[in-house]
């Protein structure tokens, strides 16, 4: 059975797509699920074609998630199959309403762009500005310290692989979310300017944490930081599961010792 926290972000998503959640309530209560193997629902084991959703539109998208969503309100989903309905949703909500999709989503296209770049040798000068600019935005600005950032940065992520947040768009942890390529990158380094710690940081959890990161990666140091941040709200108010919610615009530390000690 698929997490709670997971669960109710899909369904929130799916009433700002406009479907009818009580539509879907207890229509697949009574059939048992296909188990691990691969099942006729496409939304919850493939990766849909975005041009074909642009293509069938919205309503016609809606009925089509509706036995996937009677198997997830019928508690018959587990993380994994729960986290790819949740994926393709995003997917889904990015093509009708792009303008309000999810950071991380938002995100997912500026780096897809990144990559289509790394194909190009003029490409390279443009990225390398680019990474320059994200340290710089988060307070970088001596050379010495570009080390010392990127440290606490690769810290943070190991850190937060197995730590419960909702500093994520579906919660969970960031090992149950990240892409294969992105958790070789933080196990192993490489990867260029795609598998700088940093810009892996402002992928999945945005320019705030980015920014408040320390420059000082002692364990206690991040440790303290991660307690910190990975269960907040946004300076609005909302939780992470609200559609709302801006990783971007989060309050400041309420401890004051605390700052001093992340500056260090």
């Amino acid at each position: 059975m698929a997490k709670k926290q997971l669960v109710d972000s899909i369904l929130k998503l799916y009433s700002k797509l406009g479907g009818n959640v009580s539509e879907v309530l207890g229509t697949r209560s009574n059939i048992s699920f296909l188990g691990t193997g691969k099942s006729p629902e496409g939304f919850i084991d493939s990766t849909i074609n975005i041009d074909a959703i642009g293509a069938l539109g919205k309503n016609k998208v809606l009925d089509e998630l509706k036995s996937s969503m009677g198997y997830l309100t019928a508690n018959k989903l587990n993380d994994v199959q729960a986290g790819k309905l949740y994926e393709n949703m995003l997917k889904i909500d990015n093509v009708f309403n792009p303008d309000i999709a999810a950071p991380v989503q938002q995100f997912s296209n500026e780096i897809d762009a990144l990559e289509t770049m790394t194909k190009n040798k003029a490409g390279h000068e443009f990225i390398t500005a680019y990474v320059d600019d994200i340290y710089k935005n988060a307070g970088v600005t001596a050379s010495v310290d570009v080390a010392k950032k990127r440290g606490a940065a690769r810290e943070f992520l190991f850190t937060m692989l197995k730590k419960e947040t909702d500093l994520l768009p579906q919660g969970g942890t960031l090992e149950s979310v990240i892409s294969p390529q992105d958790y070789k990158f933080i196990m192993e380094g490489g990867g260029g300017a795609l598998g700088d710690p940093l810009i892996l940081v402002k992928k999945y959890f945005g320019d705030t944490i980015v920014k408040r990161l320390p420059l000082n990666s002692d364990k206690e140091v991040i440790d303290t930081f991660v307690e910190n941040v990975r269960f907040t709200k946004d300076r609005a108010g909302f939780p992470n599961d609200d559609p709302r919610f801006n990783p971007d615009d989060l309050p400041e530390f309420k401890h004051g010792g605390l700052a001093k000690i992340l500056e260090v």
